[in-house]
């Protein structure tokens, strides 16, 4: 941990695992199928948290941004031979082929920031009242042009309380929902979290 001196205050700034030097953190997939989602992009992508998913339904086509890069590069050497995600009916395999990007990305201070408070597209709520409905929830996160992939339901344990965690195609999006959940007085009875990418 590093310490800086400003007007006689001690101020103690996390020394983070990724330096300032740009890499690259994106992965695109191409030949996806038509009915790709965001949803589906996560059940094929793994190996670290992302930053961002961006889909082009019409192309078939993604950008994935993973937080670490050398996650991202791991991904890229287990999958540069495409990934698998079913078959036809004459047993040919579904491929999805995956590549590296070619421009580097830079963790900017907003970013690093977050990385370093544990920040992800992936936000925890327990308990969420059982009279709020799935559309009720999701249209609430999506509030402020906020693009939500999906959201996971489950009872926690002893007391079987609901679970919901909301998934956003971007930190950013989670991160802004993650602060209107924490400053909304009907929320403030909620353990609000962060978790990783499934």
């Amino acid at each position: 941990m590093s310490i800086l001196c400003c007007h006689r205050f001690l101020l103690y700034l996390p020394v983070l695992p990724h330096p300032l030097v740009p890499q690259k953190r994106t992965i695109i997939l191409t030949d996806l199928p038509e009915y790709a989602t965001s949803s589906f992009i996560s059940s094929i992508v793994y190996g670290g948290n992302l930053e961002q998913i961006r889909l082009d339904r019409f192309g078939c086509k993604a950008w994935i941004r993973f937080l670490d890069p050398a996650a991202c590069q791991k991904f890229y050497e287990n999958s540069d031979n495409g990934l698998v995600y079913g078959k036809e009916n004459n047993g040919k395999e579904k491929i999805v082929w995956v590549d590296l990007g070619k421009d580097v990305n830079v963790i900017g201070g907003n970013l690093r920031e977050q990385i370093a408070r544990g920040c992800t597209r992936s936000v925890k709520v327990v308990p969420v009242e059982e009279d709020f409905t799935k559309m009720a929830l999701e249209t609430f996160a999506a509030r402020g042009r906020r693009s939500v992939e999906g959201l996971e339901e489950g009872r926690s344990s002893p007391n079987n309380k609901r679970t919901v965690i909301f998934r956003f195609t971007e930190i950013e999006h989670a991160v802004q929902f993650h602060g209107t959940l924490k400053s909304d007085a009907d929320w403030e009875q909620c353990n609000i979290n962060y978790v990783d990418d499934p």
